[in-house]
């Protein structure tokens, strides 16, 4: 799975996303900053969750690989027997 996780640079990405001038020099940080309000009601929760939802993940799956980077939490795993 690929998760939107809340990193330093995602943290970063959020702050310029907020600021008037960035949105209007790109266009990846408009459609960023419109999606985060868009879904702000499952997105933040979502974010602020990370703890709870590694734990569901690590009582769930063995864990093949776990990166937490640039944004993202990529995992995969395989099922618990």
């Amino acid at each position: 799975m690929v998760e939107p996780w809340l990193t330093p640079f995602l943290q970063i990405i959020h702050f310029a996303s907020e600021r008037t001038i960035v949105r209007a020099a790109s266009q990846k940080f408009d459609a960023f900053a419109t999606m985060t309000h868009y879904e702000a009601d499952t997105y933040f929760p979502w974010l602020a969750a990370g703890d709870s939802i590694l734990k569901s993940v690590d009582e769930n799956f063995v864990s093949v690989v776990k990166k937490r980077g640039f944004g993202k939490l990529n995992f995969v795993g395989k099922p618990k027997k």
